[in-house]
């Protein structure tokens, strides 16, 4: 680059001469090492902003020496953001950082090292992005509260000896229900093996286990876990929670009037919510992970979830239900980032028009013809249709 292609350093409106000149950038990682391991993750946590670094060279005789090099110190104090031009990169918005001036015993030249950071004006504090890991967080957190409601809900008097054999058997109600539900889809077989082994031992250890309200929680907890990887589809997951969440469902009501009837009545209902609440946890990450075809799918599957969220809503203790709300809120935000990649579902009549010939129309192409036939419940395959039918935008 030849000299007069090369811009007049200032800051501030006020000149300098330019020795060297450097520019910084890069990005911010931070290095995970792993103990024991030949493995290291660079986390990339976003851009550096390019810092400027100058060598400038004031010089001048006499007064003019002085007024010069004021200049810019005036201007290198000068608070907030301001104008530097650069002598290759043009005119840039900067704010001085700080700075050193060497003066010789020889005055009439002083050298100053100057350096700057790019402003890009005030920005709103980080908020993160909604995503599937936090999900998974706000669901651990609900598994605790949700065990930690249940050890502490479900007691056992030994002296009210009848209710050893009714809590043994909401136990085997709990083991039947999941067996069912677990039929119900199709799994993974050696995790579906893992399942039963833990459900058959809920209530095969059952005497043991109600003698320790913390350890049956775990006992329930374990086998939740176990049905996060169980279904070969988060569908699949889907379904199975879904079928739990009516655990205890067309039960009689009834009005304890004795001690004995009272802790009944207490046992079997920390055994309904700790079961419904299980699920509807579970069903959060199943949600997320869940492939949708349109916008009103996944409205669909969440408005399910919301209401089975209000129908245990006021069952739970206030710790799960804080616990639980954060988990929706965490779904339902995760979800809405997903919303608007969906297609939409369109409304509209058309005449007589055989069914590639409109998928051409709508898509520029035939082979959409099927997925038109599946959302309007497949057609016959008559050369026309016509009427009111569901297509999908682009």
């Amino acid at each position: 680059m030849i000299l007069d292609q090369m811009l007049a350093a200032s800051f501030r409106g006020v000149p300098f001469l330019v020795s060297t000149h450097t520019m910084g950038g890069g990005r911010k990682v931070v290095v995970h090492d792993f103990i024991n391991s030949d493995r290291r993750y660079i986390e990339d946590l976003g851009a550096l902003q390019k810092s400027v670094k100058f060598e400038a060279v004031i010089t001048g005789a006499g007064q003019e020496y002085f007024d010069a090099r004021d200049a810019i110190i005036r201007a290198l104090d000068t608070p907030g953001p301001g104008l530097l031009v650069h002598p290759l990169y043009g005119e840039l918005t900067v704010v001085a950082l700080p700075y050193t001036v060497t003066e010789n015993e020889d005055l009439g030249v002083a050298r100053i090292s100057m350096d700057f950071g790019l402003d890009q004006g005030p920005v709103q504090a980080f908020k993160a992005k909604p995503s599937a890991a936090a999900v998974d967080v706000e669901q651990e957190s609900a598994f605790d509260a949700i065990q930690s409601f249940f050890a502490g809900a479900f007691s056992l008097s030994l002296k009210l000896a009848n209710n050893l054999d009714r809590a043994y058997s909401s136990i085997a109600s709990v083991k039947s229900t999941m067996s069912d539900a677990q039929a119900a889809v199709r799994t993974v077989a050696d995790t579906a093996r893992d399942f039963a082994a833990a459900v058959t031992s809920l209530q095969a250890n059952a005497y043991t286990l109600m003698q320790s309200p913390g350890q049956l929680a775990q006992a329930m907890r374990d086998i939740y876990d176990l049905t996060l990887d169980m279904a070969t589809t988060p569908a699949g997951q889907i379904d199975f929670y879904v079928s739990l969440e009516s655990f205890g469902e067309g039960a009689p009501a009834v009005n304890p009037t004795s001690a004995e009837k009272i802790e009944a009545k207490k046992n079997q209902d920390a055994f309904l919510v700790a079961i419904r609440s299980f699920a509807l946890a579970g069903e959060a990450s199943a949600l997320v992970a869940n492939t949708y075809t349109t916008d009103s799918q996944l409205s669909d599957y969440m408005a399910g979830f919301d209401a089975r969220y209000a129908a245990l809503s006021d069952l739970m203790d206030v710790p799960t239900l804080a616990a639980m709300d954060k988990l929706r809120v965490a779904t339902k935000q995760y979800l809405d980032t997903i919303k608007p990649t969906l297609a939409r579902t369109i409304t509209m009549t058309v005449p007589p028009i055989p069914v590639s010939v409109l998928s051409y129309m709508l898509y520029g192409e035939t082979v959409r013809a099927g997925e038109l036939q599946a959302i309007n419940g497949n057609w016959p395959t008559a050369p026309q249709i016509a009427g009111e039918i569901t297509v999908l935008s682009k």
